[in-house]
């Protein structure tokens, strides 16, 4: 007898990309299914069919959230809580380590209110930014040592406009 015969020698097979003809290993359901794509492959073969079928996306999302409105709302709910939750803290932490700035922002800010009132300054019905009306109109201010001196934002351009410039503080003791 050959010797060669009897050794028990177990090749691995090697399974292939359909498409990029790149090696992979597949999952149990595509080695059921003999379909091998490797994952870049197969997420573009979506995104292709995406492109190519929005409106049975768009018919897909509305059915899900028709069906699934409950659970949507409830998980929008805890989303909410949780960012309220975090920009509270954010807020809280910041004030605990400058505990010198928040009086100064007071007065800045009731400086403008009665100037409002006065009308010295008229808060206007759109943003400067973004132009959209039918918001609260804020102003924002370039900088504490100069309380009248205002740009009038919406909520989320004077966010975006305070991310990107910070604004300067004066210390408690001085002119504000």
């Amino acid at each position: 007898m050959d010797q060669s015969s009897t050794s028990s020698v177990t090749t691995k097979r090697l399974y292939m990309c359909r498409r990029c003809r790149a090696p992979i290993t597949p999952t149990p359901a595509q080695a059921r299914r003999s379909d091998f794509m490797c994952s870049s492959c197969s997420h573009s073969k979506l995104a292709a069919w995406r492109q190519s079928n929005p409106e049975r996306i768009q018919v897909h999302r509305a059915r899900y959230k028709q069906t699934h409105a409950e659970q949507i709302r409830a998980a929008d709910a805890r989303r909410d809580k949780k960012r309220r939750d975090r920009a509270a803290e954010r807020f809280a932490k910041w004030h605990r380590q400058h505990p010198d700035v928040r009086p100064v922002i007071r007065k800045v800010h009731l400086a403008v209110l009665r100037a409002i009132r006065k009308g010295l300054l008229v808060r206007p019905d759109n943003c400067e930014a973004c132009q959209r009306s039918g918001c609260q109109i804020d102003a924002a201010h370039y900088d504490y040592a100069e309380p009248l001196r205002v740009r009038w934002l919406c909520k989320s351009c004077h966010t975006m406009w305070d991310a990107r410039e910070p604004k300067t503080y004066v210390p408690q003791g001085g002119a504000a």
